[in-house]
């Protein structure tokens, strides 16, 4: 028996039927949104947008942009942080390549006589106004960017050697690379050379220690009567630099006390190309061995002559007067306005291509942007410091000059 009350009424199967069926549109069309939003996720994910195709092609994500470079071996340090990180000693150079055509580190390095130079010089230097090359292939030759395979396995050796204490059989192996040829080391190796040697030889040179098996220096007992003055020339030194190097006054010298002699003299070797002066001593077979460098100034229009020359005798003149060529004007002594510095040392002229020149010499200079550059008359110009160290260095009628390209 069926109640009145639940008898179906009609349409009423039809509504109930409807409510359901919208009911199951309503959350089908939920799912496909759904859908919709995670495959539009998914694709960005995988995709990567701009960012990630550019990285993928060599391009730098913001992320990695703001990367520390360090972290993933990179190059960039802060300058002051560079600096503290190179080695302070000879003890501590770092390895010569291992790859003969992979410069070797340029290292902070104390040279000279209480002076500190970076080695890479070509940062500290005064900026170098360039000059034409009279000559394309010799200047495409001693620029090579590469160092030679066998240059490179001396470089090892003589940096090897050094590294083992052994300073004088070191420097003898570089010195040859440095003169042997002009080709086989890169810039960058043969400056990381220079460097490397200049720091050696402020043991070697300017110092009183005397190495055993050192062919340039050896030790004097001073006699009764003795003079630095009649004692210094005889080995091709001026007596200043043997003061200099025992830090002794000629005045103060004693019988019985040992000092240091140099078996010079100093010759020199300058770089036109680079404004740079290189100073020897040749060994008792006749091996130029490198003793430092100094950044020069030289004449404006390319008028520094190349060729042959010896420090003439009596020449060298401690704050010097002069008389302007050109235009006749004449500076004295102790004038402030001297062009020529306190220092002046003539050249004189020794090969078929120098011998007739005159008034050329090696001085300081008021003006010290003109290191580096040229701006003199032809001479060679000096800072006020390495004026003064090679003034004492060379020796009248015995110490050459040979001016290159």
């Amino acid at each position: 028996m069926v109640l009145s009350s639940q008898t179906p009424r009609a349409g009423m199967s039809r509504m109930y039927m409807s409510s359901r069926r919208k009911s199951g549109a309503k959350w089908g069309w939920l799912f496909l949104i759904g859908v919709a939003l995670v495959s539009l996720w998914m694709f960005g994910v995988f995709s990567g947008g701009d960012s990630g195709a550019g990285t993928e092609q060599g391009g730098i994500s913001p992320a990695s942009a703001n990367a520390d470079p360090g972290a993933s071996g990179g190059m960039a340090l802060d300058p002051a942080e560079a600096d503290s990180r190179r080695p302070q000693s000879v003890n501590e150079l770092p390895p010569a390549s291992s790859n003969p055509t992979q410069a070797s580190e340029p290292v902070t390095l104390t040279i000279g006589v209480g002076e500190t130079r970076n080695a890479t010089t070509t940062t500290s230097q005064p900026p170098r106004q360039s000059v034409a090359s009279p000559n394309t292939s010799d200047q495409s030759n001693r620029s090579t960017t590469r160092t030679s395979s066998n240059a490179g396995t001396e470089l090892n050796r003589g940096m090897n050697l050094i590294r083992e204490g052994r300073l004088v059989q070191g420097r003898r192996v570089l010195s040859q690379l440095l003169t042997a040829d002009s080709g086989s080391l890169s810039a960058l190796d043969a400056q990381t050379v220079r460097d490397t040697l200049a720091s050696v030889n402020k043991q070697l040179v300017f110092s009183d220690e005397v190495l055993p098996g050192d062919p340039l220096a050896e030790s004097y007992v001073v006699q009764r009567g003795d003079y630095l003055s009649r004692i210094a020339p005889k080995y091709g030194v001026p007596y200043q630099f043997i003061e200099l190097i025992n830090n002794t006054p000629a005045e103060r010298l004693q019988a019985g006390k040992a000092i240091k002699l140099i078996n010079g003299p100093f010759n020199l070797r300058i770089s036109k190309r680079d404004f740079r002066m290189d100073v020897y001593v040749n060994d008792k077979d006749g091996t130029p061995l490198y003793i430092r460098s100094f950044t020069v100034g030289l004449g404006e229009a390319d008028s520094t002559p190349m060729g042959s020359f010896v420090i003439a005798p009596g020449s060298k003149v401690e704050n010097p007067s002069w008389r302007n060529p050109r235009t006749g004007e004449f500076f004295g002594r102790d004038d402030p306005k001297n062009p020529i510095g306190e220092y002046w040392l003539a050249l004189k002229g020794t090969d078929p291509q120098s011998e007739s020149l005159s008034g050329y010499g090696i001085h300081g200079t008021i003006d010290p942007d003109s290191i580096g550059r040229e701006a003199s008359m032809g001479c060679v110009r000096m800072s006020d410091k390495d004026i003064k160290l090679i003034y004492n260095m060379l020796e009248p009628g015995k110490s050459t000059v040979q001016i290159t390209w």
